[in-house]
């Protein structure tokens, strides 16, 4: 009998969303667009856009530390998928885990995040941004690049005027050699009759 070994990483962060023009990334307190709250994404003033830069810069090292430690401990411990929560890894991020992840049998389910247009260069097997903007975007890595991907089809109420759903269809199956899994995101693993 093969045995999948998972670990579920629990991790403190922000999430990579953006909602109503707000993006949380860089936001040090965020609660609701209808309850006061510090919002820093919104800053429009000379050097803001520096500001902004280097919130989201220091974050995202902060996260990557994190994110390596929980992968390398996987790796150290054979294990075989390694999942991260809803919205917890950036895109910028990918490229790290592809890179982690290379030459290894460790696949890693990369939370969600919202596709996003980007200058920056993404992994190998990024589906065309054009087609998916604004969708949350669930990537599965493995062997240094996203070897497969399925996006959130069943939006929360705060979600639906700041993410897209899919217009294409969404596969969810997917085949990692000795096993084959099923990936829902959030409310859709328990409001599907076939999951």
């Amino acid at each position: 009998m093969n045995v999948l070994k998972v670990a579920l990483a629990q991790i403190d962060y922000r999430p990579a969303i953006i909602i109503e023009s707000h993006e949380l990334l860089v936001e040090p307190i965020f609660t609701s667009t209808k309850e006061p709250h510090t919002s820093v994404s919104l800053l429009s003033f000379k050097g803001s856009e520096k500001v902004l830069t280097s919130l989201r810069y220091q974050y995202l090292s902060w996260l990557r530390t994190k994110m390596v430690a929980i992968i390398e401990k996987c790796l150290s411990l054979s294990v075989d998928l390694v999942v991260f929560p809803e919205y917890s890894i950036p895109f910028q991020l990918l490229d790290d885990i592809c890179s982690l992840t290379k030459d290894t049998e460790l696949r890693v389910i990369a939370g969600t995040h919202i596709v996003t247009k980007t200058t920056q260069t993404l992994p190998n097997g990024y589906p065309d941004t054009s087609k998916y903007l604004r969708c949350a975007m669930l990537p599965i890595i493995a062997n240094g690049k996203i070897d497969h991907y399925t996006f959130k089809k069943i939006l929360a109420a705060e979600e639906q005027n700041n993410i897209k759903e899919p217009k294409s269809d969404v596969k969810d199956f997917f085949d990692l050699g000795d096993y084959c899994i099923n990936v829902k995101i959030c409310i859709e693993a328990i409001a599907d009759d076939e999951a």
